[in-house]
C-alpha cells in the first residue's frame, strides 16, 4: 500500500486546521468549512481526517471501532497514534453517530480529574450532516445568543450520555461533529436542550 502526503503542506495546513478547531470550540455548534482538504481514506470524511491529522500524535491514544486495515495504517503513518483497546482508556474516541452497536457510552470516557481536568477524552463523531435551525438549542459560554443545530444521527441516547458525562464541570468531554468537509465543536461547557424538531 502506497501512502502519500495527506496535506499538501503538512505543517501549515495542520496549523490552519488547528486554528479552525479552536474557533469551533470558542463558538460552539457553528458549522465550519475546512480551509484545506486532505487526501484521506474513503471511510473517513475529509473533516474527520483533517482533525485526526491535526490533533493526533505519538503521545496520545485513539479508540475506534473496527476499521479497514488501510485506514489504520494511514492513521499510524501520518500521526504515529497508539490505538487503545478500550474507549475508557483513550485520549481520543472516534465513531459514527448512527453506529449504536459499537458506540461507547460517553459517560464511561475519561473526564479528567481535579488537578488535570484537561486529561479528558475528545470525541470525534461522524454525522450525516447538519441542519441549522433544527434539533437541540445550545447555550452557554461562547454564545451571544442560543443556537439551534441538529447533528444528523445523534439521538436522545447520545445527548443523555453527553449530559451525564458533563455534570461536574470542569470535568467532562469535548466533541467535534464531522460531516463531509464541515465540522462543529461542542465543548463541555455547552448545555443542549431537549430535541424538538428534526430534518431528514
Amino acid at each position: 500500500m502506497m501512502l502519500g502526503p495527506a496535506f499538501s503542506d503538512p505543517v501549515h495546513d495542520s496549523q490552519r486546521i488547528f486554528r479552525q478547531a479552536l474557533g469551533a470550540l470558542a463558538e460552539p455548534m457553528r458549522v465550519v468549512t475546512l480551509c484545506v482538504t486532505p487526501s484521506c481514506p474513503a471511510d473517513l470524511s475529509p473533516a474527520c481526517a483533517a482533525l485526526l491529522l491535526t490533533l493526533l500524535d505519538q503521545e496520545v491514544s485513539l479508540w475506534v471501532p473496527p476499521l479497514d486495515d488501510g485506514t489504520r495504517a494511514w492513521l499510524t503513518f501520518h500521526t504515529g497514534v497508539r490505538f487503545a483497546g478500550q474507549a475508557s482508556d483513550a485520549d481520543f474516541v472516534l465513531f459514527a453517530a448512527g453506529d449504536d452497536a459499537r458506540r461507547p457510552d460517553l459517560a464511561t470516557l475519561k473526564r479528567g480529574d481535579s488537578r488535570f481536568p484537561d486529561r479528558s477524552a475528545t470525541v470525534i463523531c461522524e454525522v450525516n450532516g447538519f441542519c441549522p435551525g433544527m434539533g437541540p438549542v445550545f447555550d452557554g459560554p461562547g454564545f451571544e445568543h442560543p443556537r439551534r443545530l441538529q447533528a444528523q444521527g445523534c439521538d436522545e441516547v447520545f445527548w443523555t450520555q453527553w449530559r451525564n458525562a458533563n455534570t461536574a464541570f470542569p470535568h467532562g468531554i469535548d466533541v467535534f461533529f464531522t460531516a463531509g468537509d464541515t465540522f462543529a465543536g461542542l465543548p463541555r461547557s455547552t448545555r443542549p436542550s431537549q430535541e424538538e424538531s428534526s430534518c431528514m
